[in-house]
């Protein structure tokens, strides 16, 4: 028993020896209640929960009187020190009022820069959303209606706002209050604007808007417009992303005349009209299966576009145009300011998403695709028609023309997807990384070392997942694109390295756990023996 508890002593020691700063960004990624298990600790680490900066609050469905563990942590915290972060991912069987509303007050008194709210089954009033420090705000899940409440969000220094999955009812004013607002995500957001007849019966209007003075940088992915009409409206707008994949019959008006950058990303292509966008720059149109019926509206677009100087296009809308020749023919080119046109294709390049890709095994490189590729296809070649050869790019001899061939759009592809599950997989190991050294760290777990390590290992580790990550990686390294390989190399070594120290740590930890095991049935059996 003497050489474990050593060993987890000089963890506890090595530990205790880190400066303030280190500790604090470790345990931002623990839950509140496992740190203050450190409590038991040296004087040290006494109060080191009381004076954290970044406050992660998560509960589940079998947890019960949480408020009250809300209120004893809150009032148990130095009112002195500010809080920099406050994450709540709160999924209780009770009413989840109590603890939400005590954080927000708590937080917004302590001046909080940083909030994340995730809520099940809550309705975020925006009249508690009133804080002067709160800098970058997410809400998930949540149900928002601007219409009941009297009082608008108070959040003057609010410069990023990000929207998941939430419901928005007459919100339009809520986004207009927001003066210093300078980065919106809307992300599964579903949109809904209802007015109310004299006898008090709501009925739905045609139109939704987004009216910003300050904003820079917009994003929309695959929100449901329950709307007829949206109006964008953001003159210092620099930035615009649309990725939708739900059909919208609706029609989307933008203005904002220092928008340079644009990219629209669906199956089909929008309603979509260009109110004075004089310095337009940069466009990547990224449309799978646009109809033939939407030339004309395409078309239309193009004419909005004269300020363009790199333009991206799928495949499949130049092939779309090819079979619209009449609509093109005899007009000049739309695109008098171009110097770079890349050309790229779609279809049969959809991937599975990240989080499946951490769950699954891969047996190929092409097994990300969700369907494989046609052979017809990768033999055709992209051609271009005269006609719309001369309409993209006019006379101009000075523009760059690149064409993306399939197999290069999907070492793209690939690439990207490796990014991502590296990305997860640093995340996955930054959080099992503080939970280790936070469980090695605290003497209650050697205490109970013997009964729940083995259990411990296997449920909130998960190498088995680790295991899958890398080998999913170490399989795409071999198909991304050339240019970024040996980067990527080098990203992949640093995840090696530190998989293999987190999992040393756990072979010591478990070694340990077998030679308590092992001292604890000899002592047992030693006991009857001599009771015999």
């Amino acid at each position: 028993m003497e050489s474990g508890t050593t060993i987890l002593d000089c963890q506890v020691d090595r530990l205790s020896n880190l400066p303030d700063d280190l500790i604090y960004k470790i345990l931002s990624y623990v839950d509140i209640k496992y740190c203050i298990k450190l409590s038991v600790l040296s004087s040290r680490w006494r109060f080191i929960h009381a004076s954290m900066p970044n406050l992660k609050f998560s509960s589940d469905r079998k947890t019960s009187g949480y408020h009250k563990f809300v209120k004893h942590v809150l009032s148990a915290r130095n009112n002195k020190i500010d809080v920099s972060s406050i994450n709540m991912h709160l999924r209780t069987r009770e009413n989840p009022e109590f603890s939400v509303n005590r954080i927000l007050k708590y937080a917004f008194s302590h001046n909080v820069q940083q909030l994340t709210i995730n809520v099940e089954y809550y309705a975020t009033p925006p009249s508690w959303l009133i804080s002067k420090s709160l800098k970058h705000l997410t809400l998930i899940a949540t149900t928002i209606d601007g219409g009941f409440d009297s009082l608008p969000w108070d959040l003057p220094a609010l410069t990023t706002l990000h929207l998941h999955h939430v419901r928005l009812y007459n919100c339009s004013s809520l986004l207009a209050m927001c003066q210093n607002l300078k980065n919106l995500t809307l992300e599964g957001c579903e949109m809904y604007v209802h007015e109310y007849d004299d006898d008090g019966y709501p009925t739905f209007s045609k139109g939704f808007t987004i009216i910003n003075s300050q904003l820079r940088s917009l994003t929309l992915k695959k929100v449901e417009w329950n709307v007829g009409v949206v109006y964008v409206d953001t003159p210092q707008l620099k930035s615009l992303i649309l990725l939708d994949k739900r059909k919208f019959s609706g029609k989307l008006t933008i203005s904002a005349r220092d928008l340079t950058y644009l990219r629209i990303k669906g199956t089909n292509f929008p309603k979509l009209s260009l109110d004075g966008c004089p310095s337009l720059e940069k466009v990547d149109l990224c449309i799978s299966y646009p109809k033939k019926k939407n030339v004309h509206r395409i078309s239309d677009v193009f004419q909005c576009l004269h300020s363009v100087k790199s333009l991206a296009l799928s495949l499949e809308i130049v092939e779309l145009l090819s079979t619209s020749e009449e609509v093109i023919s005899h007009q000049p080119s739309p695109f008098p300011s171009l110097q770079s046109l890349k050309i790229y294709p779609l279809q049969g390049l959809k991937t599975l998403d990240v989080p499946s890709l951490t769950t699954c095994q891969l047996k190929s490189s092409l097994k990300i695709f969700q369907t494989q590729p046609d052979v017809e296809q990768e033999a055709m070649k992209i051609k271009l028609s005269a006609e719309v050869t001369n309409y993209l790019l006019g006379s101009s001899s000075n523009v760059t023309f690149t064409m993306v061939s399939h197999e290069e759009a999907r070492a793209i592809k690939i690439t990207k997807v490796a990014y991502r599950l590296m990305a997860a997989l640093w995340e996955i190991l930054e959080e099992r990384e503080a939970y280790t050294d936070t469980k090695r760290a605290n003497v209650e777990w050697k205490k109970t070392l013997a009964d729940s390590y083995c259990e411990d290992f296997k449920r909130q580790i998960g190498p088995p997942q680790i295991f899958r990550i890398l080998h999913n990686i170490k399989l795409l390294l071999a198909k991304v694109l050339a240019s970024k390989r040996v980067e990527m190399q080098a990203r992949f070594s640093r995840l090696y390295t530190k998989t293999k120290t987190i999992v040393d740590k756990m072979i010591v930890d478990m070694k340990d756990f077998c030679d308590i095991q092992q001292r604890f049935f000899s002592g047992y059996l030693d006991e009857i023996a001599l009771s015999s």
